[in-house]
């Protein structure tokens, strides 16, 4: 069962702000299954051992070859993979092309990460909130507030103030 996450309009958001978009975030957050669900036919995985030798051995070749726009999934398995990507839009800058995701932060690769500065939006997934587990439109106020009076008054309920507590 697939979980709407809640960053969905924040990532259809930066698809039509810049070139290319990295999803980011902490091994096991969902970052790969939410980009499956961006409505994107083609979708590369450098988990893939086919995929990543491809593009290792010939970086540029490998972008221009790709159907756009496409998910790039696992992006830190080959980093150097970002500089032919950067060629590839300062070419023909034509937003949401590219979107990446990627367990270490790009600040991991500094000097590759400056060269995509303008041309990449970076957007934080975070494990499950709260509202996206329940699949609810409550706020934390309301989810524990509710039933609240029934929950602390039920074990008084048989207790006539005057009688039990006063005497």
């Amino acid at each position: 069962m697939y979980i709407q996450r809640l960053i969905l309009e924040d990532i259809k958001e930066y698809q039509n702000f810049f070139p290319v978009l990295l999803i980011s975030g902490a091994r096991q957050v969902g970052k790969s299954t939410l980009a499956l669900h961006l409505n994107i036919d083609n979708y590369i995985t450098l988990d893939d051992i086919n995929m990543y030798e491809m593009a290792k051995n010939n970086p540029k070749g490998f972008i221009e070859s790709l159907d756009k726009p496409v998910v790039i999934d696992e992006i830190q398995r080959l980093p150097q993979l970002l500089i032919s990507i950067k060629e590839y839009v300062d070419k023909d800058r034509i937003n949401g092309e590219f979107i990446l995701t990627g367990s270490a932060s790009l600040q991991g690769f500094k000097e590759i990460s400056d060269s995509l500065a303008g041309r990449i939006g970076i957007v934080e997934l975070y494990p499950f909130s709260l509202k996206e587990k329940n699949q609810s439109s409550d706020n934390i106020i309301d989810i524990f507030s509710k039933d609240l009076d029934k929950y602390l008054l039920t074990k008084y309920e048989n207790i006539s103030v005057e009688k039990d507590i006063i005497d």
